[in-house]
């Protein structure tokens, strides 16, 4: 397995419960890309909502597709539970916001989305919201239970741990330089199998793989100095949520288990880039006025703030299956989002030990086909090309 992400740790997991002998290859070391740098919201929501999935694949693959996701939450907390993974694991409902009257619509529809597929789902509009979301700047929300957050690279820390103890060998700074036939090479050292599993994820285009298919969104995530239990009361009078917005580039906001504000949040230029940018005093400004503009009466003192890279493929949903050009690979990339990771690791692992059909193979193949075309994206480039593709998926679906 190339990648000691949230993908590759849970599909080493499978194998070894299979009794396969399973050797993870990490660049840095286990979290260090966007699993740890995750705000570390597990919630089956990501990219696209749940009235998106059925606005663009209909009710019976919506549901389909957000019971798979589910299935990657539940992952996430059985093996917290099964292995006492020490990763601030914090009980909060979710919470979809809109910062406009324009985004109302879209908290109508996936409340409506919910209540059609049988999902528990809490309405509020305006006049009632500011009960459990201590501002008056938002115009409705949606709510819902069975989500939590965590911290995302000490669950990965900590679950490869337990891999350890399980017999999967991990070797860390390790950067892989060429993966052929049943072969992966990292700088000296050659490592042999008969599968090879790569959940390199937005690198690898850099390997040779996928570059079609795969780009990535850049977010920041800021943490605050811990807010006194006063202060939480008044961004949250009821319980603590995870909460993000109706905007195509949104922001999202939760408390950590130590009173800490995990704010993040990006714009168009800096979301579409082609490298990691880092630009702290105008990232930590723009968040910070998003916060202040919405909690005016909440003075918030900043102590960290980092980007984050997440793979996405062009309609947002992930890539994964075998490499139709060499049977020994296969690709897990552009889980935006923990759940899909796990989930994930989990659907390839098990098409490896019995393959098989699965109602989902049409949308996460490599090879399928994808909102702009490649002699589109050669033309206008790739940042605009998946720009465009993630804008068409989210707003006019229906005639991709």
């Amino acid at each position: 397995i190339v990648g000691g992400g949230m993908a590759g740790l849970m599909c080493a997991h499978e194998f070894v419960l299979a009794g396969k002998k399973v050797v993870i290859i990490e660049k840095d070391f286990c979290g260090a890309g966007a699993s740890g740098k995750s705000s570390g919201f597990i919630s089956p929501d990501s990219e696209l909502e749940l009235s998106d999935l059925i606005s663009n694949y209909g009710k019976d693959d919506a549901k389909t597709l957000w019971t798979f996701v589910c299935d990657g939450v539940s992952l996430i907390k059985n093996t917290i539970e099964q292995y006492h993974l020490q990763c601030d694991f914090q009980v909060q409902d979710a919470c979809y916001i809109a910062t406009n009257k324009g985004g109302i619509k879209n908290i109508v529809a996936e409340h409506d989305a919910r209540e059609s597929l049988g999902y528990d789902s809490t309405f509020y509009k305006q006049n009632n919201l500011n009960n459990v979301l201590g501002s008056d700047s938002f115009h409705g929300g949606v709510r819902y239970p069975d989500t939590f957050g965590i911290d995302g690279f000490h669950y990965c820390h900590h679950f490869a741990n337990q891999l350890e103890q399980m017999g999967v060998r991990i070797f860390e700074q390790s950067p892989v330089t060429e993966v052929g036939h049943q072969y992966v090479k990292a700088g000296a050292y050659t490592a042999s199998a008969k599968v090879i599993v790569l959940c390199a994820d937005y690198f690898l285009p850099q390997l040779g793989f996928l570059w079609y298919q795969l780009f990535q969104m850049q977010t920041f995530l800021a943490i605050s100095k811990p807010l006194s239990e006063e202060q939480v009361k008044k961004i949250f009078p009821e319980k603590r949520m995870m909460v993000w917005d109706s905007k195509l580039i949104y922001n999202y906001f939760r408390i950590t288990g130590d009173n800490r504000l995990l704010l993040g949040g990006a714009n168009l230029w800096y979301t579409y880039t082609r490298k990691e940018n880092h630009d702290p005093e105008q990232s930590i400004k723009r968040l910070d006025k998003f916060f202040s503009k919405k909690f005016p009466k909440i003075k918030i003192e900043w102590e960290f703030l980092w980007p984050g890279m997440v793979g996405v493929s062009k309609d947002v949903l992930p890539v994964a299956g075998q490499s139709k050009d060499e049977s020994s690979h296969y690709y897990i990339a552009a889980a935006a989002g923990l759940p899909w990771a796990a989930a994930l690791g989990k659907y390839v692992a098990e098409k490896i030990l019995k393959p098989h059909a699965h109602p989902l193979d049409k949308y996460f193949s490599p090879y399928r086909k994808f909102p702009v075309s490649k002699r589109v994206e050669k033309i206008i480039g790739k940042p605009l090309s998946f720009l465009l593709s993630h804008f068409i998926i989210k707003y006019f679906g229906k005639i991709y």
